[in-house]
């Protein structure tokens, strides 16, 4: 998945063990971006939620919308955010349980 943002820059590819590697940073002249280590997901109250490798969260969104192209989620800290996702031709509904498989 990437963030739909003119600033600062998100990619995440969720598998299905349930890991997630992230890379974050911003959009600017001479920014970088950084990758961090992977991290988990899991399923928690409906909500998806990422925790890194010390078991400290790093987010949790709650689903507001999705298609085949995006993803519109709530974060933790109140923000709506969008992202652009891949979910496969052969997969004609796709259930909350199983989004973040295929994102």
């Amino acid at each position: 998945m990437t963030l739909v943002d003119p600033v600062q820059v998100e990619w995440m590819y969720f598998n299905q063990t349930g890991s997630v590697p992230i890379t974050y940073g911003w959009r600017k002249k001479g920014g970088s971006e950084i990758t961090f280590p992977v991290n988990e997901w899991k399923l928690v109250d409906g909500r998806l939620r990422i925790t890194t490798s010390e078991n400290t969260i790093y987010d949790e969104w709650t689903l507001i919308s999705r298609d085949r192209s995006t993803i519109v989620a709530r974060r933790r800290n109140g923000q709506v955010v969008r992202y652009k996702c891949k979910i496969p031709e052969k997969w004609t509904t796709i259930s909350c349980r199983t989004a973040p498989r295929v994102l």
